[in-house]
């Protein structure tokens, strides 16, 4: 099955071969313990099954009904041509083919993503057992019936949504199955799925997926990488995805034992310790890179041919516009943060003033772009006051951003634009702040600037990618 594969490895979520029937989730959850032991004297032994293998070949009858346990499986298709549909995801839990139960016969093919464990039934006895016992045929009727409603999900999916929406909705519902068998860690839920399989999932090509990816994850939606899948706004992307879970028929959590809060508590407290660890060492990180912003900032301001009491002066500025855009990160982390609120908090200088305008949609960034923006602002708003529009009683700055499309996906358009100031000259001599603005700004965030001088009044151009923008 070449579209589905990947290097080999074991599922992230699991239950032993017994466990499905210990502690029953779902369909089984409706069967009495008796009923389900005796589901689990017909299962033959569990079969082990390597990652990216085709187990059941489409229209095959192995006489078997299988109960995936541990790993991720898929039912697919495939067309004449070779094209390849996958109709369903599989977790540990689910049966892969309830309607052999009823049908002699069925078209559809399974194979595993990653290494699984497979429970087997003998469907002639499976079926004898489902005679004799009304709930045992009720319970694989209620697996045919969910299966059938999650069919028609991924059927309007496929023909009424747009790829956003679809993407969205296919990660909603898996967000939703996966938190039944597990927690998910501060990175998120383990996600062996490639780009390719997610293609034959969404019926969308690679570049197309690629793109629809970078789109959710440039608008801080979600975070896929290193086979790890985060929601980072779950509301908003159920918004997108118009994402309503009933069609999944999740069965509320079983009721906790003290066994199982204690349970919990020690697992809370290594998952703290671990979140901690974590979180220190995130700390260190950005430490770092704001010590080395700090020390450059030093190195280009304390100049030998500057006086020390103007060079402080400046430094005490530039830091201070630091300080400001680190204030408008979101509180607990420095990765993200508000785009109007840092231009808000570099513009305190001249707070209830009608000289500057600003217009433009809140963006959600990450830190060391906002930083380096704030950065740029503070050196424009400087100049304007010592040379500029802000520095007679009639000039005036507006500053506006917009998000405009390219070849290469949306880019953030910023000009700030100086009036009714001295007339300008380009100076002489380019200073820190003149490169700031023309090159090492754009270096930064991997994007284009201009500095205009022309009479009139300073102009300055920024024009860079949002995905660049919207990194940590």
């Amino acid at each position: 099955m070449e579209s589905l594969r990947q290097s080999p490895s074991h599922a992230g979520y699991s239950h032993g071969p017994g466990d499905v029937f210990e502690n029953p989730n779902g369909w089984l959850g409706a069967l009495s313990s008796k009923e389900r032991e005796a589901i689990k004297e017909i299962a033959e032994k569990p079969r082990e099954i390597a990652g990216k293998t085709d187990f059941l070949a489409e229209g095959e009858n192995d006489g078997r009904l299988h109960i995936l346990t541990e790993g991720w499986a898929v039912r697919y298709l495939t067309g004449a041509n070779g094209w390849r549909q996958i109709v369903a995801v599989n977790l540990p839990g689910d049966i892969l083919d309830a309607e052999r139960l009823y049908l002699d016969r069925t078209r559809f093919g399974l194979a595993t993503i990653t290494d699984c464990t497979v429970l087997q039934l003998d469907r002639q006895q499976l079926r004898e057992l489902a005679q004799n016992s009304p709930a045992v045929c009720r319970a694989f009727g209620a697996a045919v019936a969910i299966e059938r409603c999650g069919a028609g999900e991924s059927a309007a999916r496929l023909g009424q949504r747009c790829a956003r929406n679809r993407m969205a909705h296919f990660f909603c519902e898996m967000a939703a199955r996966l938190d039944k068998i597990t927690a998910a860690t501060w990175r998120g839920h383990h996600f062996p799925i490639t780009q390719e399989q997610l293609g034959c999932i969404l019926g969308m090509s690679v570049v197309h997926v690629n793109r629809t990816l970078q789109d959710l994850r440039a608008d801080g939606l979600i975070e896929v990488r290193a086979q790890r899948m985060q929601i980072l706004d779950r509301e908003k992307l159920e918004q997108i995805a118009e994402f309503d879970d009933s069609y999944l028929h999740l069965e509320p959590v079983r009721p906790r034992s003290r066994t199982d809060d204690s349970e919990a508590n020690v697992a809370t407290i290594v998952s703290d310790d671990n979140l901690r660890e974590v979180a220190s060492e995130e700390l260190r990180h950005r430490y770092k890179n704001l010590l080395a912003v700090v020390q450059s900032l030093v190195r280009q301001t304390l100049r030998d041919d500057v006086e020390i009491s103007t060079s402080r002066k400046v430094l005490q500025g530039r830091l201070e516009a630091m300080r400001r855009s680190v204030e408008a990160l979101t509180p607990g982390s420095w990765h993200r943060g508000s785009l109007a609120d840092t231009i808000r908090r570099a513009m305190e200088i001249t707070e209830g003033s009608d000289r500057i305008s600003c217009h433009g949609p809140d963006l959600q960034l990450g830190g060391k772009s906002l930083m380096t923006l704030a950065l740029a602002l503070h050196e424009l708003q400087t100049n304007a006051m010592k040379h500029g529009a802000l520095s007679n009683d009639g000039g005036s700055v507006r500053l506006f951003w917009k998000i405009v499309e390219s070849d290469e996906g949306q880019r953030l358009w910023m000009q700030w634009t100086e009036s009714d100031g001295p007339e300008v000259r380009k100076p002489e001599r380019t200073g820190f702040g003149a490169r700031l603005l023309s090159s090492a700004a754009a270096r930064s965030l991997s994007g284009e600037a201009v500095l205009d001088y022309t009479p009139e009044g300073l102009t300055w151009l920024l024009i860079a990618p949002l995905k660049t923008l919207s990194k940590d």
